[in-house]
């Protein structure tokens, strides 16, 4: 690499990480309810009490331990015991309604956003229309797909797919479309591929509020079980690779008022 080319990958990586900084005075701040959910071990509890603090404070967080219970999330514990992520999701989300107009949030236990305060992430995705909606992962974290990671100088894009990790939030429509979630489907994979053939669901990632990724992509489970569903599926909609699924429609640029996709869907 050459030094013009390094000196262009340096700017470009610091343009990402300083993404979380730009100024967002367009955006209509929600107050729908949320609910959010998470299976957690307990030597990650850290992380787990790290984003319910990021989270909005009307949040009513349901969560799973896979192992002991830590009494710093004791009163939001409602389920315990070793089980795979999914049927631990599914039955928090099923352990009491979520409100008609609410937001769901299922988030990994290895996962925080990057900045301390309480994230955006939420009245960004609202703003911005989206139904299924990821913070993008910041420089340097591990991460599966390449347009997961974090965009310079961008509010949020439109996806064809939403991974359904680390952190996935869904609008009180797709929540109508996409829950429940099914039973004996492991640690997830391939579900969110399942999720891009939901009709009338607009997808996409937020830039603005990128999240740290904290331990490594399927490093705590027989990831060739959840590889060789994925396979099966992506086969059941002649899909060959998941790269198919892939790339990135359009950015909502911060000195544009309005998601450009919601800018044209008024004219």
């Amino acid at each position: 690499m050459n030094v013009i080319q390094t000196v262009r990958r340096k700017a470009l990586s610091a343009a990402k990480r300083a993404n979380k900084y730009l100024p967002l005075p367009f955006l209509e701040k929600s107050d729908a309810p949320v609910v959010a959910v998470c299976a957690y071990r307990s030597k990650n509890a850290h992380f787990v009490e790290t984003m319910i603090g990021q989270l909005p404070s009307r949040t009513d967080v349901r969560l799973h331990a896979l192992d002991s219970i830590p009494p710093s999330l004791a009163d939001k514990t409602v389920g315990q015991g070793k089980l795979l992520r999914t049927d631990a999701l599914k039955s928090l989300l099923e352990s009491s309604p979520i409100p008609e107009d609410g937001w769901v949030v299922i988030f990994d236990d290895d996962a925080t956003f990057a900045r301390s305060a309480p994230s955006k992430f939420l009245d960004i995705a609202k703003s911005a229309g989206l139904d299924l909606a990821g913070p993008a992962i910041e420089v340097g974290q591990p991460f599966s797909h390449d347009h997961t990671q974090v965009r310079p100088a961008s509010v949020a894009r439109t996806v064809q797919f939403v991974e359904i990790g680390p952190v996935v939030a869904m609008s009180p429509r797709a929540v109508q479309v996409l829950l429940p979630l099914p039973e004996n489907f492991g640690m997830g994979w391939g579900l969110d591929v399942e999720w891009t053939q939901a009709p009338n669901i607009t997808r996409g990632y937020v830039d603005a509020t990128p999240i740290l990724h904290h331990g490594k992509v399927g490093a705590s489970y027989n990831s060739e079980v959840e590889r060789k569903r994925l396979e099966e599926i992506l086969e059941s909609y002649g899909l060959q690779t998941i790269t198919e699924l892939l790339g990135w429609k359009q950015s909502w640029r911060p000195w544009e008022r309005r998601a450009p996709w919601l800018a044209s869907a008024e004219r």
